[in-house]
């Protein structure tokens, strides 16, 4: 078995949840959580606790506005970014690192995946 972790610098890595954040706005993130409230799920449904979900309901209800949501996304996804950091240590020999925005990522993970299917299991 092979465990594999991708890194990247932290401000890279900050810029690319920005990036999503707005991409999942502009394409009816709102929306959806509204057509699920509409359609009956009650906001305090577990699933509604996944970073995102709570800040739009506080959208939907009136109680912040669009900006407030994603800038409360961005804050708890950096936490969230850190606690990965803490509990995925580049320390920790059982993990193999590579840097995700390496050159040929895909092909060297493929090969690193399918090497580890030949070598003897410990």
């Amino acid at each position: 078995m092979v465990t594999i972790g991708l890194t990247r610098p932290r401000p890279e890595l900050y810029a690319r949840v920005d990036v999503r954040i707005e991409a999942m706005f502009k394409n009816g993130f709102i929306e959806e959580v509204k057509g699920l409230l509409d359609g009956g799920y009650p906001p305090t449904l577990p699933a509604f606790s996944a970073i995102g979900y709570r800040e739009c309901i506080k959208v939907i209800q009136g109680e912040w506005t669009i900006e407030q949501a994603k800038a409360e996304i961005r804050r708890v996804t950096r936490i969230f970014v850190r606690r990965q950091s803490n509990w995925f240590k580049e320390s920790d020999p059982h993990i193999k690192w590579f840097d995700a925005g390496g050159e040929n990522i895909l092909e060297i993970l493929e090969a690193e995946i399918r090497n580890s299917f030949r070598s003897p299991h410990v």
